[in-house]
C-alpha cells in the first residue's frame, strides 16, 4: 500500500464505531499489509538482481552476488550534460528552422517558431525511438554508448559544415537557396543527434533509476511494516480488553462491588 492509502485506512479505522465492522476491517488490512510487505520483499529482491544483471552486461565480467544497487556520481552527472546537449541541440534546431521559414518563404515569425517547434520535437522523438529500437545492444551496453556518442559527434561536425552557407548568405543572396537546401539538412541532423545524446543519457544513466526504483521500494515496505505493527499492536489490545467486557456481561453486579 502507498502512503496515501495507509493514512486512508487508518482514518477509516479511526472513524469506524461499530465494534464488529471495525474487527472485520483490521482483520482484512493486516492480511493485506503482510502480503504487501512479502510482496515488496520480493521486488526488492528482484530490483537487486536486475542491478547486478546489468552491471555485468555494462563491465562484461562477473559481478558481486551480494551487490545492493548504487549509482555512480560520475556517471549521473555525465548523464545530465548529455541530455543538457540534447536540448541545446533541439533549440538550436527550433532557431534555425524559424529562421528558414521567416526568410526563405516569408512566414511570420510567431508562426515559423511554432512550425520550427512541432517539427524539432517531432523528429526528435522519431529519431529517439528508431535509435533506441535498432542501435541499442542489450547484451553490451557499454558499447552501445560508445557507439551513440561517436555518432553524436559526427552529427555535430557535419552540422557545423552544413551551417556555413546558411551563415554566407546573409552577405550574398545569391547563396539563399542553397543555404534553405543545407539548412533543412541542418535540422534534420540535429535532430537525430538530439535523438542520440538523449538515448546516450538513458542507457548512462541505468544505475540511477534502478537506485531511485530501490530507494522507493524500501520506503514503501517501511511505511507498510509500521502499520501492520501498529494493527497487530491494535490488534493485541483489543484482545486484552475482551476478558474484561464478557466478564462485565456475564456478571453485571460484579462491578458494583
Amino acid at each position: 500500500m502507498k502512503k496515501k492509502e495507509i493514512k486512508k485506512q487508518k482514518r477509516e479505522l479511526k472513524e469506524m464505531g461499530d465494534l464488529t465492522q471495525r474487527e472485520q476491517l483490521l482483520t482484512s488490512l493486516k492480511r493485506k499489509a503482510h502480503d504487501n510487505v512479502i510482496f515488496l520483499q520480493g521486488q526488492l529482491e528482484n530490483c537487486a538482481k536486475t542491478h547486478r544483471l546489468e552491471k555485468q552486461k555494462w563491465e562484461q565480467k562477473p559481478s558481486d552476488p551480494e551487490e545492493l544497487p548504487s549509482f555512480d556520481v560520475d556517471a549521473h552527472c555525465e548523464a545530465k550534460l548529455l541530455r543538457v546537449g540534447a536540448w541545446s541541440a533541439v533549440v538550436i534546431e527550433i532557431l534555425l528552422s524559424a529562421y528558414l521559414f521567416a526568410t526563405s518563404l516569408a512566414f511570420p515569425w510567431m508562426i515559423s517558431v511554432l512550425v520550427g517547434v512541432f517539427i524539432a520535437l517531432g523528429l526528435t522523438f522519431i529519431y529517439k525511438a528508431g535509435i533506441g529500437h535498432y542501435l541499442i545492444d542489450h547484451e553490451n551496453p557499454k558499447r552501445s554508448y560508445r557507439r551513440l556518442k561517436t555518432l553524436s559527434l559526427i552529427g555535430l561536425i557535419i552540422v557545423t559544415i552544413l551551417l556555413i552557407p546558411v551563415i554566407v548568405a546573409r552577405t550574398l543572396p545569391q547563396a539563399a537557396h542553397f543555404a534553405w537546401l543545407s539548412g533543412g539538412i541542418s535540422a534534420f541532423i540535429l535532430s537525430a543527434v538530439s535523438g542520440l545524446l538523449l538515448v546516450a543519457a538513458h542507457v548512462r544513466d541505468w544505475q540511477y533509476r534502478l537506485f531511485c526504483q530501490y530507494l522507493s521500494l524500501i520506503e514503501e515496505m517501511s511505511e507498510n511494516q509500521s502499520f501492520l505493527e501498529e494493527l497487530e499492536k491494535a490488534n493485541a489490545e483489543r484482545v486484552l480488553r475482551t476478558p474484561a467486557t464478557v466478564s462485565a456481561k456475564v456478571n453485571p453486579t460484579s462491578s458494583i462491588k
